[in-house]
């Protein structure tokens, strides 16, 4: 209405690195939610005893079994709704062709 641009670029004086800077610490955070950093341990750490080793797998096994619980709710949930879907669709009558065996 006043003449004012809506949207215009972000002054960095001609200075790509604050996009790059912002790319890798997007990048950074992406690896912190998908826990990549627990899985790197063993190639970080080559020489770590089996004991250690052990010892890591099972801190990650903690770590990890809280979200992996409820991702697996998650897919159950589905299944069992794709699976009513398919039954109230037929699939398990005595004719149908798919009826497992």
């Amino acid at each position: 209405d006043n003449g004012r641009p809506l949207i215009q670029p972000i002054a960095t004086g001609q200075n790509p690195g604050y996009a790059f800077d912002y790319a890798a610490s997007r990048a950074e955070e992406i690896r912190d939610m998908m826990f990549v950093n627990l899985f790197q341990t063993l190639v970080q750490n080559p020489q770590m005893t089996a004991t250690e080793a052990l010892i890591r797998q099972e801190e990650k096994g903690a770590l990890l079994g809280p979200s992996g619980s409820i991702i697996q709710a998650g897919f159950a949930a589905n299944l069992d709704r794709e699976l009513s879907i398919l039954e109230d669709k037929g699939l398990y009558d005595q004719d149908s062709r798919f009826r497992p065996p």
